[in-house]
């Protein structure tokens, strides 16, 4: 990792990496009436179409960047909210900080795409190994590890169910360890602030069918 770029105030790009949470949570059940999630949290997610269910200090989370574990609702069936979401290269067209995805690779199961973000005067450039699972409409994550990111630890999925209206229940998380680069408190504050605009402006564009650009 070059010096200029271990410099970088990676804390700020914790809310674009979204996707992971710690394996086997409970998934909330998949029918009309959203049973598995408590009638309030039910309410507020109806309400607003995403709910961040769930923060994790670092400590419990054994990260220096702790994990978010959100819901959201998307008003399309399964089938096409996976087909978008599944697009990882099209992530530049509702993340505002994502300058550029180049697909590095395409594999049996899935694809490696290296993201380049221009923080201030810093470039931080990761790659991302993606895992698509069509069947499940599963999509998981991971850095790749042979490359020199700019991360110490990005991990996630999205997990995908089938509502009984034909509206979809996606469920995700995002972890993050960015290392020494910045203090704990910095990257709790900025990814409390960022995480939300994300989420709405990532159900935004699959509500629109890959169109809206938030």
């Amino acid at each position: 990792m070059s010096q200029l770029r271990q410099r970088a105030p990676l804390g700020l790009l914790i809310f674009g990496l979204l996707f992971a949470a710690p394996p086997g949570a409970a998934r909330p059940e998949a029918d009309g009436s959203l049973v598995g999630l408590p009638l309030g949290l039910r309410t507020r997610l109806l309400d607003r179409g995403w709910l961040i269910l769930q923060e994790v200090d670092r400590q419990q989370a054994g990260l220096s960047g702790g994990y978010i574990l959100a819901y959201v609702v998307f008003d399309k069936p399964r089938d096409e909210v996976y087909a978008l979401l599944a697009q990882t290269e099209r992530q530049v067209e509702f993340r505002s900080e994502l300058r550029k995805v180049e697909r590095i690779r395409e594999l049996p199961d899935g694809v490696i795409d290296e993201h380049r973000i221009r923080v201030m005067l810093f470039k931080v450039v990761y790659r991302l190994r993606y895992r698509l699972q069509a069947d499940a409409a599963r999509i998981s994550w991971e850095l790749d590890p042979s490359f020199d990111n700019d991360l110490e630890r990005a991990e996630g999925f999205w997990e995908l169910d089938a509502l009984e209206d034909g509206r979809t229940l996606a469920r995700f998380g995002t972890a993050v360890d960015v290392g020494a680069a910045l203090p704990n408190s910095i990257q709790d504050m900025v990814t409390r602030s960022k995480v939300p605009k994300t989420i709405a402006a990532c159900r935004e564009w699959v509500q629109s069918g890959g169109s809206q650009r938030p």
